[in-house]
């Protein structure tokens, strides 16, 4: 489901915009006003676990987001979660931090997994405080489940066709290392 900035100034964790039914879903706005953060009210239950993922550059927004999940009044949570960029490992991609620049990883993505049933507030605002029509964003909440990324550990000074696909003609057999390693 979506859920749409209603328009009204929902610019504190007192004046959040509510939303009344289930997650998953997904928060949907703009950012209009100077260092103005756009807060949404939700229930969440004890033990279910969720990827919150942004949108924004990865859309080509000049938004460059920033989130906070902080439990509301009223729900006696220790959670306090930020997040700003993203990591390889948040998006499941294996990748050295160092080689390659994505637009995907300028948006954040954080683990949310309430400690108590209750409602909780998700902020999100331009870390450096600029606004305008095209500052939009999406936020998902998505169900997370436990994976793990297998790979090649790789080898610089291995051949590309080594390092990169295994190839086993038929009737024989080959031998290779994989690494595993968690995933979001």
């Amino acid at each position: 489901g979506d859920v749409l900035e209603d328009g009204q100034p929902h610019f504190t964790p007192e004046t959040a915009q509510r939303y009344a039914g289930e997650l998953p879903i997904a928060f949907n706005g703009q950012i209009l006003d100077e260092g103005k953060t756009d807060w949404f009210r939700f229930q969440a239950k004890k033990g279910q676990r969720y990827r919150v993922r942004t949108y924004a550059a990865t859309l080509g927004s000049s938004l460059d987001a920033k989130l906070q999940i902080i439990p509301a009044p009223g729900t006696n949570s220790r959670l306090n979660l930020t997040a700003d960029d993203s990591s390889w490992v948040d998006h499941d991609w294996y990748g050295n931090d160092k080689v390659w620049i994505i637009q995907d990883r300028m948006d954040p993505i954080t683990v949310f997994e309430p400690d108590v049933d209750g409602e909780y507030l998700i902020g999100i605002h331009d870390s450096q405080r600029l606004f305008g029509p095209d500052y939009v964003y999406r936020i998902e909440f998505q169900p997370l489940t436990d994976r793990a990324l297998v790979h090649f550990p790789t080898d610089y000074r291995e051949a590309p066709n080594k390092r990169d696909r295994l190839v086993v003609p038929r009737g024989n057999t080959i031998e290779h290392t994989f690494a595993i390693k968690s995933a979001t």
